[in-house]
This record gives C-alpha cells, structure tokens and sequence, in this order.
C-alpha cells in the first residue's frame, strides 16, 4: 500500500508503548529465562539439568506469573535451590541485559517517522532498571531522546493515571498532532483519548507472542483505541494516514 505521510511531520509527535508494541515481551520473557538456566548450569553443573532441560521446564508454564520459576526450583536439586532461590530467580529476570532486537520493519518506521521531522517518545510501565536494559538492548535511543522516555517507577504513576501523558505533553510544547501507539486497552488508550490524543492499538492478529493480543472485546469502549492497525509499519501507510489526518 503506498506511503501517503506527509514530507514534513514537524509538529507531529509519535509516543509509544514498549512491551508488545515495539518488540515482543515474549522475547524479552526467553531471553530471562535462557539467562537463569545458563548460570544454574554454569554454577551447578551437577544440578542434573542442562540449560535446555530447565528451559523445556519453565516452557510449561505462562509468560506472566511465578509458575515457572516456582517449576524450575522444585526441579532443581536441594543444593541447588539452596542458591538459586525464586526470589534469586526473580532478580535475574528484573537485571539482566536482555537479548533482544527491534524487528526491521519497526526499526524503518520509527526512522522514517524521524526523518520526516516527527518528534517520538516513550511510555512504558515497570521497573526504571528493568525497563531501560530493555531501550538499552533496542537501540531505541537511536529515535528517542532520553527525556522523552516514561518509566512508571521514575513518573510515580502507571498508565492507569493520566500523569504519564500529562508529564509527556510538558515535554513536547512544539508538538501540536499527538498519537499514542500500544496494544493493551486495559490502560493504553483511556487517558490520551480523554487528552485529544489520536489512539491507535496494534492488534498483532496473527502473532502468537503478543501478549494481549485479541483481548480488546473485554474493554468498555472508553478503553479501546480510535483505531486499530495490524501491525507497526502500517502507520506509514494511506490507511492510517488517512485516519491520523482527519482526527486534526
């Protein structure tokens, strides 16, 4: 479909999600898990599990919630679980630097965004050190400036409260059309739509590894998005286009 965005998006502000709207948390969920199991190896290698094993066995349980690690540390032998403790689990998982990637596609639409003068940011739930090995790990600071990136734990405020957009707002005065992009309605859309803010949910309808994909019903139409893209790249295209345009 052809590209319809305008040469100049000077005034224009893109501000994003960053779990299942920018890369996969799924992927981030791996990676913490392949970095638990490859130290329990490398510090018991007579635990009687492999990286693999542990892997297969924390695979059984969902990406969210302590089932796999509570799994894994009744697998583990007494010595074993002695050291490597759930709560030992836990921290891994919240520090480590994570081994992952933004997909191309989303890499050339954040950069086309760029080059056509947009203004980009950033707000995202969790930990400031989880998620910013996250940024680090993604290059997004490549597109995003550091003060234009919101981490609840740094704001004091989820996406539940409107602080995050309000505090988002301060930092782009020059910014005059704002879109929030996410996938998850139980917080993304509510308070940038009650702002003036166009919303906009990726849906990933054919992505196993979202997260939230295909829970929009659930919401009350306050929490649902305006629209409803895909995938990523297609804010670049006449579609959206169109439908980022005629909200302004």
């Amino acid at each position: 479909m052809a590209d319809k965005l305008p040469a100049d998006l000077t005034g224009w502000a893109f501000v994003f999600d960053l779990d299942d709207t920018l890369y996969y948390e799924a992927e981030y969920v791996a990676s913490a898990r392949r970095e638990i199991a490859r130290r329990i190896e490398a510090r018991f290698p007579d635990s009687g599990l492999d990286c693999e094993a542990m892997m297969a066995i924390m695979a059984r349980h969902p990406f969210h919630g302590p089932g796999a690690f509570d799994a894994l540390h009744a697998a583990l032998p007494p010595h074993v679980g002695a050291e490597a403790t759930v709560l030992w689990m836990r921290r891994v998982y919240r520090s480590h630097i994570p081994d992952i990637s933004l997909r191309p596609e989303v890499e050339a639409t954040l950069a086309t965004l760029r080059s056509r003068g947009a203004t980009l940011g950033v707000i995202t739930d969790g930990r400031v050190e989880t998620q910013s090995l996250k940024i680090y790990s993604l290059g997004i600071l490549r597109f995003v400036e550091r003060s234009r990136v919101s981490v609840s734990e740094a704001v004091g405020a989820e996406k539940y409260s409107p602080r995050p957009f309000v505090r988002m707002e301060q930092l782009m005065p020059e910014c005059t059309h704002r879109v929030y992009v996410g996938d998850n309605p139980s917080k993304d859309f509510l308070h940038p739509k009650s702002m003036g803010w166009t919303t906009v949910r990726v849906a990933h309808p054919d992505d196993g590894p979202a997260i939230f994909a295909d829970k929009a019903s659930q919401y009350p139409a306050s929490h649902q998005a305006e629209y409803v893209i895909d995938y990523l790249p297609q804010l670049l295209c006449y579609k959206a286009y169109s439908f980022l345009s005629s909200q302004k």
